[in-house]
């Protein structure tokens, strides 16, 4: 198993290092490739993350899952040049480091009500905020791990009423016909009961 991260910070390296080392105990016998990509001491890379440092770095994705995350004109340039490079559209999975409905701006800020039912809670929710940071307000454990690499985490059933997502990526289809929906994306379209 190898994994190469590409990153423009050092933020995150020691769990991305941990997560990985988990999976060395467990036989899989990985390969940690990190790439820093901005001047400054220590950095393997000057500037902008392109086609030929990840040909160097990288070579052929073949069969290989590509997971993009990050500001949208880096994930946009990232894409461009994987699918260049004859990555399929279907082995790229993104991550974004913002969340919130697209289009909320245009929404009105209507209040529902959420019930986390393992937590035994009812909260009021704005209709334009995802759920996730609503859990947060409110002290009720949701697992996430955005900017980690672990995209999907976050994802709950929705045991009554409707979430409506900004992006279904992180989400299987498997888990999606369960009634599961990503909260970092998930806005309230009405009273919903979510099993948190």
């Amino acid at each position: 198993m190898k994994l190469v991260t590409a990153r423009i910070s050092r933020s995150h390296y020691d769990e991305i290092k941990e997560a990985f080392e988990k999976f060395g105990a467990e036989g899989l016998a990985p390969r940690l490739t990190d790439i820093l990509c901005q001047r400054d001491t220590g950095y393997i890379l000057g500037g902008r993350l392109n086609r030929k440092h990840i040909e160097q770095h990288v070579g052929s994705f073949s069969d290989h899952a590509v997971f993009l995350c990050g500001p949208a004109g880096f994930m946009a340039s990232m894409e461009e040049i994987l699918i260049a490079m004859g990555v399929a559209a279907a082995q790229i999975r993104r991550e974004r480091f913002t969340a919130g409905v697209a289009d909320s701006a245009d929404r009105a800020h209507v209040t529902y009500t959420v019930v986390f039912a393992k937590s035994g809670r009812k909260v009021a929710a704005l209709s334009t905020e995802p759920l996730l940071n609503i859990a947060e307000i409110n002290g009720i454990d949701i697992p996430y791990n955005c900017r980690v690499g672990q995209c999907g985490t976050c994802a709950t059933r929705v045991l009554d009423g409707e979430v409506e997502m900004e992006t279904e990526e992180g989400l299987t289809p498997a888990l999606r016909s369960k009634g599961y929906r990503l909260m970092c994306v998930g806005v309230a379209r009405g009273n919903v009961i979510l099993q948190a």
